[in-house]
């Protein structure tokens, strides 16, 4: 399984440790989750993703598992192919 980043709206949580990050699944749904700020990456641009693992691909969509709401936790989520950029080519 290889890390990608996952492009949100990206805000401050409730501690200065975490970040809550707001993204779109591959219905439309609003998704919003709490993410250790360690868990994020800053590009050249000074704009923020989530590092997420991809699990499944399919047709027009991905399975990503983010980190859930509860420390240590995740869930699996469908997303849009053209939210995600691995990690190794990220700017």
């Amino acid at each position: 399984m290889q890390d990608y980043l996952l492009r949100g709206e990206v805000a401050d949580g409730q501690f200065d440790t975490e970040a809550a990050v707001t993204f779109k699944d591959v219905r439309g749904r609003v998704i919003t989750t709490l993410a250790s700020r360690s868990l994020l990456h800053r590009d050249s641009r000074g704009r923020e993703s989530l590092r997420v693992r991809v699990l499944a691909e399919g047709e027009g969509y991905v399975v990503a598992e983010i980190p859930g709401d509860v420390y240590g936790a995740t869930r699996d989520v469908a997303v849009v192919p053209d939210l995600l950029e691995p990690l190794a080519t990220a700017g």
